[in-house]
Order: C-alpha cells, then sequence, then structure tokens
C-alpha cells in the first residue's frame, strides 16, 4: 500500500513540474514574439526562480523589454531594480525615471516610489513639495504607506501649508485600510485627534466616510 501510495505522489509531483515546464514554454515563447505582458511574466519568474534558476540580470533584461513597450508594472520593476542595484548597477537617476513613466500612468505603487525619491532625494533635487504631490495622487489611488506619508506632511507642513484637519483625514483612512502587511508606525492619529475639536474630528469623519462610499467601501 505503501509503494503504492509513493507511486502516486512521484506521478502528480511529475505531471506538476511537466505543468509547470509546459506554461513557462508557453511564456517563453510569447515573450519572445514581443508581447509585454509575457515578457514581464518571464521576467518575474527569473527574478523569484519561480519554474525557472534565478537570475536576476535575465530578469532585467524581460523588464526592460517589457518597460520600454510602456507596460507599468515593467516600468516599476524597472525602477525597483535600479533603485536596488539587483541585476543592473544601482542608479537612482535610472529608477526615478522608471518610476515617473509608470507614476504618470497611474500606479500608486510609482507614485509613491517616486514621492520617496522627491523627500530623499534620490535621483532627483530634493522638492518636499514635489514629495507632498506625488505622496497624495498615491494615497489617492491607493497607496497605504503615502496615506501615512501625507498625514504627516500635513501634520508638520512639509512640502504642504500645516493642516491638521488634513492630517486627520488620510490618517483616518490609514486605519480604516490598515492591515496586518502594512509597516508598523506610531499611532498618530490618536495624538492628532487631541488637538482637534469634537467638531472638527466629526466633519473629518463625515468627509472620509463620503470619500469610502465613493470608492465602494
Amino acid at each position: 500500500m505503501r509503494k503504492l501510495e509513493f507511486i502516486i505522489i512521484l506521478l502528480l509531483l511529475l505531471g506538476s513540474l511537466w505543468g509547470q515546464s509546459s506554461d513557462i514554454d508557453a511564456i517563453l515563447q510569447k515573450a519572445k514574439s514581443g508581447d509585454a505582458e509575457s515578457q514581464y511574466d518571464l521576467a518575474m519568474c527569473y527574478q523569484y526562480g519561480e519554474g525557472l534558476p534565478q537570475d536576476l540580470k535575465e530578469a532585467a533584461r524581460w523588464f526592460l523589454l517589457a518597460a520600454e513597450q510602456g507596460y507599468g508594472n515593467a516600468q516599476i520593476s524597472m525602477g525597483e531594480l535600479y533603485a536596488w542595484g539587483e541585476g543592473v548597477e544601482q542608479d537612482y537617476k535610472k529608477a526615478s525615471s522608471w518610476y515617473r513613466l509608470a507614476a504618470e500612468q497611474g500606479y500608486s505603487r510609482a507614485q509613491y516610489a517616486l514621492g520617496r525619491h522627491y523627500d530623499l532625494g534620490l535621483g532627483v533635487v530634493q522638492d518636499k513639495a514635489e514629495a507632498a504631490r506625488w505622496y497624495l495622487l498615491a494615497a489617492l489611488t491607493g497607496d497605504q504607506e503615502a496615506r501615512y506619508d501625507i498625514g504627516m506632511f500635513y501634520y508638520k507642513g512639509i512640502g504642504v501649508p500645516q493642516d491638521k484637519e488634513e492630517a486627520y483625514f488620510w490618517w483616518y483612512l490609514y486605519d480604516f485600510y490598515k492591515s496586518e502587511f502594512d509597516d508598523p508606525h506610531e499611532d498618530n492619529l490618536a495624538a492628532v485627534t487631541a488637538e482637534l475639536s469634537a467638531g472638527q474630528r466629526g466633519k473629518i469623519v463625515a468627509r472620509a466616510e463620503a470619500w469610502l462610499d465613493e470608492n465602494g467601501w
């Protein structure tokens, strides 16, 4: 019985590996034909060693082919590779350029990354107002870190006029969407709560609830 179970498990494993190999072959053929999505998928396989040996240089090569066709997720990946120096030589200027291309297409992850580059002066001239602009766009399109950071900018008056009501609004949304996967942050909402009147807080909560209703919550 144990021998039969072993044979069944072995056949299932071989079938899984064969299926995975077939999937990779199909992706590779489409990628070679110029399909940007397949080029991106193939790059991801190389980046994480899924179905192929991990090879960051090869990942960068395929990401680049997709990114040059305007594929936003690939542009973000190129930005990340240049920012981290993985598969390519670290170059914050090139990272910022790739992030910008995706950010201008409305990708919140790229908008936040570009905001961080302006915030810290990575590959661009440091510009807190420009950082705030990209953080705000990213916050509006769903990036949690951007919601937290634009709240901090409003709270301290960094790159924008100081506005604690606006800080409360963004930290309220950050807390609403917060999950176990988000980076831990101090509970700034509690701090700013003590600085606003009950009337101010009520008005902001009503605005936030209306925003949530408009965005499908």
